[in-house]
């Protein structure tokens, strides 16, 4: 489970020759032009929001930039591609803009925004405030209660960034330390739960149906696997079968992780090819438990479509190939 990552880097380039660098930009990198907002909101780590601003500046504005572009490269690679394509001399300067950390808080995040204030003397700011108070060797904190595995979308985040005076790669050494403090710290109740996903497949294809769990898992950034082992369940009295455990430590509700499961169970068909129980706290969570479903309105294909709309198009992809594989033998 990932706590913290970096977010892109700002890059204020002051030139007479937009158009030339944008031209660069695009042909070398597949630069794509945005408004800021959109360029914020599908920014990922190691990528760069280029802003083009006429010479003469000197504060670092977004709101002077008269092109906004988001280059999937690191701001290095960019610069270097910059001078060793000949182009140092249509720049007047560049500048950096501060650095981004994103952290992952549970609801709100208010608790650690006051932390994050009070411990590093942090300055509550939105997007554009924190990239013009800034500079290349501060670093501003957004909260985000949404998995950072993946593209973040930041008009969505619960709290106004928080202004450090500290350099990025500094701070994020600090705070990926404290990672687990931080979003214990945000828990309502202060509580992870521990649970227990029983594999059971009459094919016995344990491990492609493991895979296809973890896949879904670690896409959706759900929580750590603690451990798996070979167990008996017990599916009717007086019979059990073998089955593989996993146990996961997870800040998703058991009857939210009890959805995701059946949407692994079936296939796009809707044919159940697969039994993934939940326990937790000794307890089987069931389907018809109070909060996991509607019953009236949602079987198993209905959770399958929940499930891939919320994957991304890499884990849906990887997950139809082991399906794929399945089917076929």
């Amino acid at each position: 489970m990932i706590f913290i990552r970096n977010g892109p880097r700002f890059l204020f380039v002051r030139t007479d020759s937009r158009q030339e660098v944008e031209r660069h930009a695009v042909e070398r990198f597949s630069a794509v032009h945005y408004a800021f907002n959109d360029a914020l909101a599908r920014a990922q780590e190691n990528t760069t929001i280029l802003f083009l601003t006429r010479p003469g500046l000197t504060q670092t504005r977004a709101a002077d930039a008269e092109s906004v572009m988001l280059v999937p490269v690191a701001s290095s690679v960019f610069l270097a591609s910059l001078f060793n394509h000949g182009l140092t001399g249509r720049v007047e300067s560049v500048h950096l803009g501060p650095g981004m950390i994103l952290l992952r808080v549970v609801g709100d995040g208010a608790q650690t925004l006051e932390e994050l204030e009070r411990r590093y003397d942090g300055v509550r700011a939105d997007f554009e405030g924190a990239i013009e108070a800034g500079e290349s060797e501060d670093t501003f904190v957004s909260l985000s209660n949404q998995p950072i595995n993946r593209v973040v979308d930041t008009t969505a985040l619960p709290q106004p960034q928080v202004l450090i005076h500290r350099p990025a790669h500094e701070l994020y050494s600090e705070l990926r330390n404290q990672g687990v403090h931080f979003i214990t710290q945000s828990l309502d109740r202060q509580e992870w739960y521990e649970v227990r996903i029983n594999i059971y497949d009459a094919s016995a294809k344990y491990e492609e149906h493991y895979d296809r769990l973890v896949l879904a898992l670690s896409d959706l950034n759900i929580g750590m696997i603690l451990g798996e082992s070979w167990t008996r369940d017990h599916a009717l009295a007086l019979f059990s079968v073998l089955a593989y455990q996993v146990r996961l430590f997870t800040l998703t509700e058991p009857i939210n992780v009890k959805r995701i499961l059946m949407g692994l169970e079936a296939n796009d068909e809707g044919k159940r090819f697969v039994d993934m129980d939940l326990y937790y706290r000794n307890r089987k969570i069931s389907k018809s438990d109070k909060g996991v479903r509607t019953p009236k309105t949602e079987g198993r294909p209905d959770l399958r479509r929940e499930l891939l709309g919320r994957l991304t198009s890499d884990a849906v992809r990887e997950l139809r190939q082991i399906e794929a594989e399945l089917a076929r033998e």
